[in-house]
């Protein structure tokens, strides 16, 4: 199975490799890169290979058996490559083998070269006749424009006037009655007279409002709110609807859902990890 640790793994391979103990050091090796980090334990899966490399007894003798620091053990070095040598040297020239002397043109003033301007030929076919304008050739008698064809021009009478600016507007009921000098507003906004006083109710302010039913009862020094509002004893919540608790309490967590339980694989095929040695 897949060790939950790298010094798990590592006691794993000692104790299959080297049961005696006789290596002084160990290494591991997944897919090409040493396990140093106790993360490198995350990148196994099902089916990898793990190589064992071992030191020898009499300590480090080959170059490949000293330490390397986590940079060296990922960043692997390669080896220098020959530099490609230049197709030319500095000093050679870009131009052909013909020796021309240079004209100091451009690409583009070499492709598109400026024509000198040309003088325009004459027609030689007569001028179209004013008869031949296809505004001759219309249905109608009388050649308009489209403006004049799609807006024409309306020639409408004014409306008749009302009466004079002169005229009076009062109606003939209203002639030879004196002027009142007294506006629409003033009329249906009428501004109120002042009222003498309210008649004052009976008794005065230093009466009591008691009944004396009630004045013959003891005090019971409670306001209203605390008749209208009583204070309970209880909380008043509803009872819980949970069901008591059956055999199942008290029993350890199976820590599985319904799902896995029904729907189980029969065979379950643990996840493994190959250790082989180096050279085997």
């Amino acid at each position: 199975m897949i060790p939950r640790s790298l010094p798990e793994l590592k006691q794993t391979a000692s104790l299959h490799f080297d049961p005696s103990n006789r290596n002084a050091r160990l290494r591991m090796f997944h897919k090409g890169r040493e396990m140093h980090h106790p993360m490198a334990i995350a990148d196994l899966k099902d089916g990898d290979e793990v190589v064992i490399k071992m030191d020898r007894p009499n300590g480090l003798q080959q170059a490949g058996d000293r330490v390397l620091t986590t940079h060296q053990a990922d960043y692997i070095k390669h080896p220098a490559r020959p530099r490609t040598p230049p197709a030319m040297t500095d000093d050679t020239s870009a131009l052909s083998a013909e020796r021309k002397k240079l004209d100091g043109q451009s690409s583009y003033t070499s492709d598109y070269p400026r024509h000198p301007s040309a003088v325009r030929p004459p027609s030689t076919s007569p001028p179209a006749p004013f008869s031949m304008h296809f505004m001759q050739n219309a249905a109608e008698p009388v050649r308009h424009s489209s403006y004049a064809t799609h807006f024409p021009w309306h020639n409408t009478q004014p409306r008749p006037s009302a009466g004079e600016d002169t005229a009076s507007v009062l109606t003939d009921a209203m002639r030879g009655q004196p002027f009142s000098a007294r506006s629409s507003y003033a009329d249906d906004y009428r501004k109120r007279e002042a009222q003498g006083m309210p008649p004052r109710a009976l008794g005065n302010d230093t009466a009591s409002t008691l009944t004396d039913q009630v004045a013959r009862q003891a005090f019971s020094g409670q306001s209203q709110y605390n008749v209208d509002f009583v204070k309970h004893s209880s909380d008043c919540r509803q009872p819980s609807a949970r069901p008591d608790r059956g055999s199942s309490w008290g029993q350890p967590f199976a820590g599985d859902s319904e799902y896995r339980r029904h729907y189980k694989a029969t065979l379950e095929k643990p996840s493994l990890v190959n250790l082989r040695m180096e050279g085997s």
